[in-house]
């Protein structure tokens, strides 16, 4: 399981320990973001999940972002409900499965 996010980006960019891009370059260009959650840390009613960034054509890392959510114990998986809950967040608009 993952998703895709396109956004306009530097020709190259990294990932700040905020989990907010930034630029390295002066050449803007459109990029397909593959977003992959590489970790869920499970408590009672909450959750943290790890979402690793990576560039789509050459799955280069770019960096990871940790995310705090309510955590169901009768819901999905911890894993399915980390990705229902980051395409709720605004830097995952537009998100797509995949």
């Amino acid at each position: 399981m993952a998703i895709f996010i396109k956004k306009s980006l530097f020709k190259k960019t990294q990932l700040n320990d905020f989990g907010e891009f930034y630029s390295v370059s002066w050449h803007p260009q459109e990029k397909e973001i593959y977003c992959r959650v590489s970790s869920c840390e499970v408590r009672k009613s909450s959750a943290d999940c790890t979402v690793s960034f990576f560039e789509n054509t050459s799955k280069l890392p770019m960096g990871y972002r940790r995310y705090r959510f309510e955590y169901s114990i009768d819901g999905e998986n911890p894993i399915k409900q980390a990705y229902e809950y980051i395409k709720t967040l605004p830097e995952f608009e537009g998100a797509e499965d995949c």
